[in-house]
């Protein structure tokens, strides 16, 4: 995602020199923010329910409540609105089907965790 997001970044005159050291820089601090960002979601968003409510649903009807929660959940991020809950919903469906497939943490928290070290390094390099 770095090697596409940066260069798309860098063209569009988001992302410079100072941005990518800035990133490099902050990387332990947002490696360490992504762990717990990614872990605590999946927790939330999709283990927490799916011990509830997997008795009482089927796993199509499971994915599309984990997916919709978390899309939802994201109407205030970044960004924010539609976007947020269309981006946030189709990476949730992502999310959800790893979980289904796997009936556990071993993909859903990895692809989580590279999704967020890239939006928060993303986000430090823009910032500087």
């Amino acid at each position: 995602m770095l090697l596409i997001g940066g260069p798309v970044l860098a063209s569009a005159g988001l992302l410079d020199s100072g941005g990518l050291r800035a990133a490099a820089q902050w990387l332990p601090v947002c490696a360490v923010a992504a762990l717990i960002n990614s872990a605590a979601e999946e927790f939330l968003f999709r283990h927490g329910i799916n011990a509830v409510t997997a008795p009482l649903l089927g796993r199509t009807e499971l994915i599309a409540l984990t997916t919709l929660y978390f899309g939802i959940t994201h109407l205030n991020g970044t960004p924010g609105g539609i976007t947020g809950v269309l981006l946030g919903g189709g990476f949730g469906l992502v999310l959800a089907i790893a979980v289904a497939q796997t009936r556990g943490f071993c993909w859903n928290w990895p692809l989580h965790f590279a999704a967020d070290l890239v939006i928060f390094s993303l986000g430090v390099a823009i910032a500087a």
